[in-house]
């Protein structure tokens, strides 16, 4: 038999650390024992056979307890997660995959959306002033992981965290630290918060979850995981997101019913021809209002007019305005005024945009009246589940007079109307 002498060299390493030295040696375990110091007691660590326990004033240091790079993890440019305990247990970083206030369905990268819309379509347009919406990535983290929401006002230098109920504080404690589905109303990964019914769903966290933010200030959002002791992870990498003045908005344009898209400037004329005798007069082109609001409250829209009806300075008569059907024209002196196209409003989300009464009519040629003093027209609210808020609201108005065998003939009878918006309160 060939015998080959082997020589077992342990390697022996110096590390420098605050200005002293310490010992690493690679060692195999194979005798278990209790480590025991003034402090604290290791039970059946695993040690090698001929290591040392090193001693001094201050601390004992065992040659090697377990294998310590076992885990292999993640590293990206933001951030290191090592291998080995204790950093085998710490949370994976998350992301985020939205902040958001004044996205529309084009541009969001928020998943659970109530109406699809973006967050305009959450606040009305042009978007949030007081609110906004985070989601966050959980890298594969339980459900029942507790985050920590930082977000920093970049207007005026300061750092706030996201609180239980969605405002921001200062300060953070233990309460701040939150589920993914209490942050969210949504988490498909926990079964109390996957789906409508679930006792953790909220759908209102769903639209938006962070409130009494300022307007018109750029806001930078991050978040940390935390999943047990000792487990805490940095923050992710930061998203901005910027919030708009409040708003109320109203656009209007002169066109036919077959080009509701029109946009064009003032002043607008509208001619209303050769005024019947029997029947009445319509409009061939109508008055479109397109209107936005980020209101919780909602809105008015009024209208009032010049003249209280059609007036012709050269005979200094008036064909007056009145709610009647004109076809019909009980008193038998004419008549003039407006009606809701139709019946008929529309918004891509939020609202509903809601009608006035008196110009809201059935009858083809029933109008109302007009006066030099506002009447409402359009408006939302609050109230029975309504939103004050509205994306892309529109209504058009038809324009109708009839004239009588004694109304003075002229070519100028004429009027002014005008429309308003006001923010309800």
């Amino acid at each position: 038999m060939n015998l080959k002498k082997v020589t077992k060299i342990n390697r022996v390493g110096v590390v420098l650390f605050l200005g002293f030295s310490m010992l690493m040696f690679n060692l195999i375990p194979v005798l278990s024992e209790n480590l025991q110091s003034t402090n604290f007691i290791i039970e059946d660590a695993s040690i090698t056979s001929g290591s040392e326990i090193l001693n001094s004033n201050n601390y004992s240091l065992a040659g090697s307890i377990g294998e310590i790079t076992s885990d292999d993890r993640l590293m990206s440019g933001s951030y290191e997660i090592k291998g080995g305990f204790p950093n085998g247990i710490i949370a994976n970083v998350p992301k985020i995959t939205c902040f958001e206030t004044n996205t529309t369905s084009s541009t969001t990268t928020c998943i659970s959306l109530i109406n699809n819309k973006g967050m305009q379509g959450e606040c009305g347009s042009p978007g949030c002033y007081n609110k906004a919406k985070i989601e966050i990535d959980s890298q594969n983290n339980p459900y029942d992981t507790l985050y920590l929401v930082k977000i920093g006002n970049l207007t005026d230098n300061t750092t706030h965290y996201l609180k239980s109920d969605h405002t921001l504080g200062l300060t953070y404690t233990t309460n701040n630290f939150l589920t993914k589905c209490a942050i969210e109303g949504k988490d498909l990964n926990n079964p109390n918060c996957n789906e409508n019914g679930d006792a953790e769903w909220n759908s209102n966290l769903q639209s938006t979850n962070m409130f009494y933010l300022s307007d018109n200030t750029t806001y930078q959002a991050s978040v940390s995981a935390l999943n047990g002791d000792f487990t805490g992870t940095g923050f992710s990498s930061a998203t901005s997101a910027n919030t708009v003045m409040q708003s109320v908005g109203l656009d209007i344009d002169v066109g036919p019913t077959t080009e509701p898209n029109i946009n064009n400037n003032a002043p607008y004329n509208i001619n209303l021809s050769d005024i019947s005798l029997l029947t009445a007069t319509t409009s061939v082109n109508l008055v479109w209002l397109d209107m936005l609001s980020n209101n919780p409250k909602g809105f008015s829209i009024y209208t009032r007019d010049t003249n209280n009806g059609l007036f012709s300075s050269n005979k200094n008569a008036t064909i007056p305005s009145e709610n009647e059907d004109l076809s019909v024209d009980l008193n038998h002196n004419g008549g003039f005024g407006i009606k809701v196209y139709n019946g008929n409003t529309t918004e891509t989300a939020l609202g509903p945009l809601n009608k006035a009464t008196g110009f809201n009519t059935i009858n083809e040629d029933t109008v109302g009246s007009l006066s030099t003093t506002n009447k409402l027209l359009f408006f939302t609210n609050d109230s029975n589940g309504n939103k004050g808020e509205i994306l892309n609201g529109r209504g058009a108005i038809l324009i109708k007079a009839r004239a009588t065998a004694t109304t003075p003939i002229s070519s100028d009878y004429s009027d002014i109307i005008y429309f308003s918006i006001m923010g309800n309160y």
